[in-house]
């Protein structure tokens, strides 16, 4: 699936970061009406309300004392509760438009009785679980000021509704322990064959089908390091589903077609990160729970780099991509930015 062109350079002193981030490919950052366009699609290229509506969303995340990304938020991911951050600039630029854009494709797509699922992939140790969490809170948010009409009254103004966007993390589809023991894959933990992937897909493809159904799907638990049933609630009649994890847009998976990610996901985001800097950030995070370095670097040998080598291959299934630009500082544990880039090829 082809990336939106940009027409508009946002702010050419970052240009050459977002180049630096893939040799193939020209990265150029858009406004905050771009991101909303190349997101929404041809649901609001002729309708002005939405932009109206995007304008009214900026002046009331600006406004907001948790959205405007003035101080972090508390989110859980994996059961662990960790602080988000996201900038003034994050929020305005990328986080509220691509939540709007989310909801207008959602109303093209006309799915009354369907759900509309977001795929969100990217390196380990990219933030997958934490942009996530703030997405489906955007998501929430957004979906008030979405223009009426016959078909977003169905999706966003159903009475008694909790909510608009739920998140599902894929790391919640391992394997047990005790089964990858028994098959003598331990060591293997991350890799496909040791995620229970047909029941992942039996339930993408339930959720995808079905919005009047509760469906309550496992999580993933880091303090016991195992899969816990029933720890995510997709309410019933909750239109939106963020989906969240590695090698989802792998043909490994058996998730998507060999060309597009559209065989569940209706859109899909890619998160592009250097790989010195997921990879200081997922084995930092390790050795700080206690793993010994030798061991956390046999295991990124193992599982996490081959990992990385299958998603850069399936890359190309995204249909945008959000660009991390480092902190200023070089410190790999202190947020810096996501930029939404369109390709340029």
């Amino acid at each position: 699936m082809a990336h939106e062109p940009c027409r508009v350079l946002a702010d050419a002193s970052e240009a050459p970061r977002c180049r630096a981030s893939c040799t193939a490919v020209v990265r150029v950052m858009l406004s905050p009406e771009e991101v909303f366009r190349s997101v929404a699609g041809p649901a609001a290229t002729d309708d002005a309300r939405w932009i109206d509506a995007l304008t009214k969303l900026l002046e009331a995340v600006s406004a907001h004392e948790q959205l405007s990304g003035i101080r972090p938020m508390e989110v859980s991911a994996a059961a662990l509760r960790v602080e988000a951050h996201a900038s003034p600039a994050e929020v305005a630029g990328v986080l509220a438009p691509i939540a709007l854009g989310i909801c207008a494709r959602a109303v093209d797509a006309g799915g009354a009785g369907s759900r509309f699922l977001v795929g969100i992939s990217g390196h380990a140790g990219a933030g997958k679980s934490v942009l996530g969490n703030l997405l489906t809170r955007y998501v929430d948010f957004a979906a008030q000021f979405v223009p009426r009409s016959e078909s977003s009254d169905v999706l966003f103004a159903a009475e008694g509704r909790s909510t608009v966007c739920a998140l599902l993390g894929i790391d919640g589809y391992h394997r047990t322990n005790s089964d990858l023991d028994a098959s003598g894959v331990r060591l293997d933990k991350g890799r496909p064959h040791t995620f229970d992937t047909a029941a992942l897909k039996r339930d993408l493809l339930a959720l995808k089908c079905d919005s009047r159904t509760r469906m309550d799907l496992p999580v993933y638990d880091r303090n016991i390091h195992e899969p816990v049933a029933g720890g995510a609630v997709v309410p019933a009649g909750c239109p939106i589903v963020v989906v969240e994890g590695i090698l989802i847009l792998t043909e490994q998976f058996g998730i998507v077609t060999p060309d597009v990610a559209n065989s569940v996901f209706d859109l899909a985001l890619w998160l592009e990160m250097p790989e010195d800097v997921s990879k200081a950030r997922v084995c930092g995070r390790k050795t700080q729970h206690g793993k010994a370095h030798e061991l956390v670097e046999a295991h990124y040998a193992r599982v996490d780099g081959p990992n990385l080598r299958d998603m850069l291959a399936a890359r190309h299934r995204a249909t945008h991509t959000l660009t991390y630009v480092p902190h200023e500082s070089g410190q790999v544990d202190r947020h810096g930015a996501w930029q939404f880039c369109a390709d340029q090829r």
